[in-house]
């Protein structure tokens, strides 16, 4: 029988050619060399780990102690003197040998001679014998005889479970062995590779032989030469070697001075490939572990015995390409960590993660189940009060600090490491301090770092931001050398209480890819910058109670082959930016667990399962665990828990109880261990009502002690599909969403308690209810927070290959099988941690990174693994087979409703992203959401996106200010598009934010003829908690308000009521106001945990008939005298010490303008088409309206006079026009050359100034035919920056254009020029107020113009700032821009919409552009003071 020992995991790379040597007569040349008469083998063998192997024939068994199990070195003749060092001795507990042990060295010096390359060789031959290692498996597997077998599973055999198990790489890829034998030649070849490959062409191991073998030697195992006892023949093969005359002796009491350190004890499990073949007799023996040890350490590093192998000896060639799992437990084991071999692991997409545990949901390690409960009533006592406690400046480094240990208080045996590290940053691995994890290193000239932080934003590299580009050159997987790598140094102890548990240690997530040391031993490596990797480092660390300090080392590097699946539109920042913490678990514990709920059809009852990982370090078999342990779960109800203010009896909470199942052996073979039990009248969870439950899981041992305590938030709820429709417990939920990143402008991706809370807080405040996780599995507590307060949740993979769009010359890596592993392995990852929150609805499988079979294997994967819950991915056009659901993004609402009525599409249509919030933003979003409420399979959508992710930048003055790409030399860089959100970094709402609370309000309101209709579209709760009023305003003035007393409404029902039986309308009857609107507004009688009782969740303005029709006509003149006076090229025309106006006739504009001999207007009223462009008008390059203004001239445009006359004059009016020809800006043209260039635009103003003082603007444009929309078509004045009091009728109190005013009520508002200013980080167009009707500034006494719009006119955009509109257009930052010296004011006839589809493409809808025809309109000014008010002005130009 031939057996080859083999365990292949991602480990490091060995890499290249070398010959084999013979290794005969190996006790005569002192290979190993002995001081007892104990008989001894060639073994396998673990570091200071006894071997036992037993002879099922006879019972007979022979245990070592030894420290190898088999090596090579090749082509170490640069190393003169250093050689490699092999222990073999009785083991003394069975035994009882006191002989002392032996260390048996081989030198490798070659003085120049190539030959000198040495392999030592193991080949067993037990025919027809069943030998078992110490675990009870068996070590060998037969495999059919070679003729007829060319390829079979590699693996090995489970005695505990009496089954065949796959060899598996650590990321999840199965093992497949492929054998080519030759005979009666002499060559054999064994290749293997991942199973779903095919026979590749670079495999994982490959062997050719082609020599005979013979055998050399005979020796044998036994106990010594006391007992007499052969247990077993054993044979070595060999080829002809050199070898020094004499080896060395070490006694092994010399092992731990030699190493300089106390060295852990460490457990492997060897796996086997076992192949048979008639007449060979050929094994060659890979190592499981190879432990190395460096005679003379000092002078060579282990990186360079790997490089250059290539040898050539005579017709014996050895090929080896070999990844195997290198065991950190060798003296200097620290010397074999992946990041050290010479081979660039982070630059390698088959190498992802080493050592690293598999994933599980996140882990609390409880120690009873009263203490599981206690923890949840204390940490699920979190609402919007912790929000007003949020930071956003540079308190947030501590408030971070804070927060990780918060989440980890009440868990006695979960330790944070979260502080300040010693930190350094190198430019490159290369130039990493040496052996900067050992204990002897200096670090105390390194600066200290807070963990978890990202370092960019504290002083280190700088932060950048790309949305589509790499900031690398790509070139996968490989990186560039000059690659930022942070070295981290910290110490902790062990609590007395962890005595004799396993400890884990666990990070939360690091950015992009890190190995990790514990007191210099190379513990593991990691990639995926979003997700936990854990390693176990039980044997590395020190006793508790020792009083020594374990060092932890992380060496984090900025790029890896990760980076290129993580290239999301946000900023690029590196390092250890969530918790690290410390895991402590007994010897057999739950390590994972997945709860899942099926309700009955009618959801009065819902049988519960829970599918349980156990997992043991002690040396039971498998099957078996259940004999001396016992698993428990129950459920507890959360729902009285807060009732009184007194403590609760939480155990009293019990609902439900579930007990082991054992499910029988199928076609399936095991499929686990399942809890199972019942509950009745289950309180379903859904966003409208988070109920949640406590699971919690109790391992307890034979007497009944809890060994091992588990828990998290669980919530009864189903997820599945119907024709068109995603259900949420049989409803057609719609989903009111938005995206959100993990952004914090302060901590950058690091994460703090009450900042979530504030995020959740404002979303479900402005009626969001759904939350998709872009682009990334976000911070564990977020899912807590979420299931708490109930959001629905699409929780999304960790990948994104955006910037593969733009290389011609690759495929995206979801198209490479190469890749295949690490993106598996991402998406498996987030399943199973996050597997068991209620509010995730959907899992998606990434986000922008194209399409192929690798996604396909993800979504097989998932829907395998979690059939209750949906798969989303938009990517490949939003229609692949594998998505459940239609999601596209920035589709046009015409678009989405086509696909919606598509009869042979069956799949609901939930947009994945749509309005794109960028700046001043949003437009168009009503008509999304009025599609969205009228046509079935339309669900919904999430607005991109949540926050503007600018990030603090500090001034040359010491001031911050919000910076983003670019504004810290970043390159490549998108500048701003990083500003996207629907609030500022510090989460003040931006105004668009109102539009969303408007059409995702849960109450509609709508007035049909004569009835006015109330519809409740919740799904599941009623109109009982909620409070209807109402409020009748007249020209803006309120009239009157009460209670609006309606009966329960039912979810998804509505209630109609006539307008004239409202309680508003005895007011309406006797009012004379000449608009009229009843607005009905929904409160919450009660708090919740997310706001408190009165708040507002609906409002809406209902304008009703008035009683007469109201007819405009014009100014009545009154008695007294308009004089007026020609000076010059100056016109005064005033009523002695009441107004005055000075009018310049050569530029026909207004120079002043006087109230009571108070200074108002300082210049104007020119007309005015332009408008600081917005991101949005600037979308589209070419194409963008900003380009087709400026290739137009409108951005230029100049207003020159071509006349300027007095009319009329008479005692009551004077009338002056002025015609003005619109032509572009020239520096070098005279005035009079311009006046007389072609015109672009003409406008004809005839102002009349009346003896009441009133000034009626007619305003007649005619624009160039070939004139793209306009973006305003208006008036424009400056004022005294002392009238800064404004007060208007029209839509507010917030910024409304016309394509974003459905939220804006009409009513009268009152604020200062200051406060009108919408502050966005890039400056444009803002601060407007649609649809005014009249509007009034004044002096802080009152003086000032009153402004409205006259004759047929309809009602007018108005804005006022202290910013120009050449000074919004200049500045690039929001604090660049300097206020000039007066206050500038537009009145628009037509303003053009924002726009909001998307920002990369003009997509303003027809209904709110300008189009360039000839328009007429009207305006009134007149004086005000403060004895008169803008309604009475307003209403004296109207007749009843």
């Amino acid at each position: 029988m031939i057996k080859v020992a083999a365990s292949i995991e991602n480990g490091f790379v060995f890499n290249g050619n070398f010959d084999l040597r013979g290794v005969a007569e190996l006790s005569q040349k002192g290979l190993f060399r002995l001081t007892n008469s104990s008989t001894f083998g060639i073994g396998r063998a673990f570091f200071s780990q006894p071997l036992s192997f037993k002879n099922s024939s006879n019972g007979t068994s022979v245990s070592f102690s030894t420290t190898f199990v088999f090596a090579f070195v090749v082509d170490q003749g640069r190393l003169p003197g250093h050689g490699m060092a092999f222990m073999i001795a009785p083991s003394k507990n069975l035994t009882g040998s006191s002989s002392a042990q032996h260390l048996g060295l081989f030198n490798l010096t070659n003085n120049g001679d190539p030959s000198n390359h040495v392999v030592a060789i193991e080949l067993d031959t037990f025919q027809n014998q069943e030998f078992n290692d110490i675990n009870g498996n068996h070590v060998g597997i037969d495999v059919n005889s070679l003729e007829s077998v060319k390829s079979a599973p590699a693996g090995y055999f489970d005695n505990e479970n009496r089954e065949f198990k796959n060899l598996v790489l650590s990321s999840g890829e199965p093992m497949q062995a492929w054998v080519e034998y030759d005979a009666p030649e002499t060559q054999l070849n064994v290749t293997l590779a991942p199973i779903h490959t095919g026979k590749p062409d670079l495999p994982l191991l490959s062997l050719n032989m082609d020599i005979s073998p013979i055998i050399l030697e005979q020796m044998y195992v036994g106990f010594s030469s006391s007992t007499g006892q052969l247990v077993q023949s054993h044979y070595v093969l060999g080829w002809s070697f050199r070898l020094d005359e004499k080896a060395p002796e070490l006694d092994l009491s010399q092992l731990s001075s030699f190493s300089g350190k106390e060295q852990p004890q460490r457990k492997e499990r060897e796996l086997v490939v076992g192949l048979s073949a008639t007449g060979v007799v050929l094994l060659i023996i890979v190592t499981i572990s190879i432990s190395i040890i460096l005679w003379r350490r000092k002078k060579a590093q282990f990186t360079e015995i790997l490089e250059d192998w290539e040898v050539q000896y005579r017709s014996h060639r050895f090929s080896v390409v070999l990844l195997c799992a290198l065991r950190m437990a060798s003296l200097v084991a620290q010397l074999v960590s992946p990041v050290e071999t010479g081979h660039k692991v982070w630059q390698d997409q088959a190498f992802i993660k080493w050592r690293k545990r598999d994933p599980h949901v996140t882990l609390h390690c409880h120690e009873s189940v009263e203490g599981s409960l206690r923890y949840w009533y204390q940490r699920n006592k979190v609402d919007h009060l912790v929000s007003k406690s949020a930071v956003w400046n540079d308190d947030a480094v501590q408030g971070a600090l804070d927060s990780a240990a918060f989440w980890v208080k009440d868990l006695p045996f979960v330790k944070s490491l979260s502080g300040f590290w010693r930190f350094f940053l190198a430019p490159g691995p290369d130039s990493v301090p040496k052996k900067f994890y050992e204990a002897a290193f200096e670090d105390s000239e390194w600066n200290t770092l807070p963990v978890p932080s990202n370092w960019e934003l504290h002083g280190y590299d700088r932060p950048i931001y790309a949305n589509v580009l790499y900031p690398f050159p790509v070139d996968p997987p490989r990186v560039p050398d000059d690659n930022p790598t942070g070295c981290y140094r910290t110490y902790f102890d062990l609590p007395q209480g962890w005595q004799d548990r396993r400890i884990f240690l666990h990070f939360e997530a690091v950015d992009s890819a890190f190995c990790a040391w514990i007191n210099g031993v190379a513990v593991g490596y990691s990639q995926d910058s979003r997700l936990p990797a854990e390693f176990e480092i039980t044997d590395y660390c020190y006793p508790c109670g020792s009083g020594k300090k374990n060092l932890l080392a992380v060496q984090v590097f900025r790029w890896s082959d990760g980076s290129y699946l993580e290239d999301q539109d946000h900023w690029w920042m590196s390092g250890i930016h969530r918790d690290v913490l410390l895991l402590s678990k007994a010897q057999v514990f739950i390590a994972d667990y997945f709860f899942k709920s099926n309700l009955a059809e009618n959801f009065t009852c819902a049988d519960i399962e829970v599918e349980v990982k156990i997992e043991s370090a002690l040396e039971i078999p498998r099957d078996k665990i259940f004999d001396n342990f016992t698993i428990e779960a129950a459920l507890y109800d959360t729902g009285s828990w807060y009732n009184s203010e007194e403590s609760p009896d939480l155990l009293s909470s019990n609902v439900a109880n579930l007990k082991l199942t054992h499910s029988p052996m199928g076609i399936l073979g095991f499929l686990g261990n399942f809890l199972e039990g019942k509950l009745e009248k289950p309180k379903l969870w859904s966003a409208e009502q988070p109920n949640l439950y406590i699971l919690v899981l109790s391992l307890k041992d034979a007497t009944g002690q809890v060994v091992d305590c588990e828990s998290c938030l669980v919530g009864i709820r189903q997820i599945s599909k119907a024709p068109k429709q995603l259900l949420v417990n049989g409803c057609p939920v719609i989903i009111r969403g938005v995206n959100r990143h993990e952004h914090h402008p302060r901590v950058g991706k690091t994460n703090i308690e009450s900042c979530m809370i504030k995020d959740l807080v404002l979303m479900k405040q402005n009626n969001m209810n759904a939350v998709r996780n872009s682009h990334y599995p976000q911070h564990p507590r977020w899912y807590e927070l979420c299931d708490l307060f109930g959001l629905y949740m699409i929780d999304e993979a960790n990948i994104e290959t955006h910037g593969f769009h733009l290389c011609e010359h690759l495929k995206h890596p979801t198209q490479e099988q190469s890749w295949a592993a690490a993106m598996m392995d991402r998406v498996i990852s987030m399943v199973e941690r996050d597997k068991n929150h209620a509010c995730i609805i959907s899992w998606s499988l990434g986000n922008e990174s194209s399409y192929g079979p690798n996604h396909s294997a993800a979504a097989g994967w998932i829907r395998e693994r979690d059939p209750a819950r949906l798969v989303h991915y938009e990517g490949g056009g939003s229609r692949t087979t594998s998505t459940d659901i239609i999601c596209p993004m920035y589709m046009r609402v015409w678009d989405i409703v086509k696909i919606a009525k598509d009869p042979t599409e069956p799949r609901p249509l939930i947009l994945c992203e749509y309005s794109h919030a960028m700046g001043n933003s949003s437009g168009n979003i009503r008509e999304y959401w009025v599609a969205i409420d009228s046509t079935f399979g339309l669900q919904g959508g999430f607005i991109w996106e949540w926050v503007d992710q600018a990030l603090l930048k500090e001034s040359g003055d010491g001031r911050k200010h919000w910076a983003y790409g670019g504004d810290f030399g970043d390159t490549p860089n998108d500048l701003n598009f990083c500003l996207n959100g629907l609030t500022w970094p510090d989460r003040t709402p931006h105004p668009a934010l109102e539009e969303v609370k408007y059409v995702y309000q849960p109450i509609k309101v709508s007035l049909e003829e004569s009835t006015i209709k109330i519809t409740n579209t919740h799904f599941f709760q009623t109109t009982q908690g909620l409070e209807f009023s109402w409020t009748v305003h007249g020209d803006g003035y309120e009239l009157g308000s009460g209670i609006l007393s309606l009966p329960l409404t039912e979810p998804q029902s509505s209630y109609r009521l006539e307008w004239e039986s409202g309680p508003w309308y005895p007011l309406l009857a006797s009012s004379f106001a000449e608009e009229i609107f009843v607005t009905i507004t929904t409160r919450l009688l009660h708090s919740t945990r997310w706001v408190e009782a009165g708040h507002v969740i609906s409002s809406t303005q209902i304008q009703l008939p008035t009683r007469q029709k109201i007819m405009p006509h014009v100014i009545k003149t009154t008695d007294a005298k308009v004089f007026s006076e020609t000076l010059g090229d100056t016109v005064r025309v005033s009523q002695l010490n009441v107004w005055e106006i000075t009018w310049n006739i050569q530029t026909g504009s207004i120079e002043s303008w006087k109230v009571g001999g108070v200074p108002v207007i300082k210049e104007g009223i020119i007309p005015c088409f332009w408008r600081a462009p917005t991101d949005n008008d600037k979308g589209g390059e070419k194409d963008s309206y900003y380009s087709r203004w400026k290739a137009a001239g409108i951005d230029s445009l100049v207003f020159q006079t071509k006349s300027c006359s007095v009319k009329s004059t008479t005692d009551n009016l004077v009338k002056i026009e002025v015609i003005y020809v619109g032509v572009p800006s020239c520096e070098e043209r005279s005035l009079s050359e311009s006046t007389n260039a072609t015109a672009l635009i003409t406008v004809n103003m005839i102002y009349t100034i009346y003896s009441s003082g009133d000034l009626i603007i007619e305003c007649n444009a005619i624009p160039s035919s070939e004139f793209p929309p306009l973006p305003r078509v208006g008036v424009e004045l400056h004022l005294e920056k002392s009238v800064d009091q404004i007060k208007w009728y029209g839509r507010g109190p917030f910024e409304c254009y016309p394509d974003r005013k459905a939220a804006a009520h009409v009513g009268v508002y009152e604020q200062n020029v200051g406060d009108m200013h919408v502050p966005y980080i890039v400056p444009g167009e803002c601060s407007g107020r649609a649809d005014v009707r009249w509007v009034t500034f004044q002096n802080k006494d009152g003086v000032g113009i009153f402004a409205s719009t006259y004759g047929s006119s309809p009602p007018m955009q108005m804005s006022a700032s202290y910013y120009s509109t050449a000074e919004l257009d200049r500045a690039t930052h929001h604090e660049e821009l300097v206020q000039g010296n007066d206050i500038e004011v537009h009145l628009d006839h037509k303003h053009m919409g924002l726009g909001g589809d998307d920002s990369w493409s003009p997509c303003v809808h027809d209904k709110y552009l300008v189009p360039a025809v000839p328009c007429s309109f009207s305006i009134r000014l007149c004086p005000i003071t403060a004895a008169t008010s803008g309604l009475e002005i307003y209403k004296s130009q109207f007749q009843n």
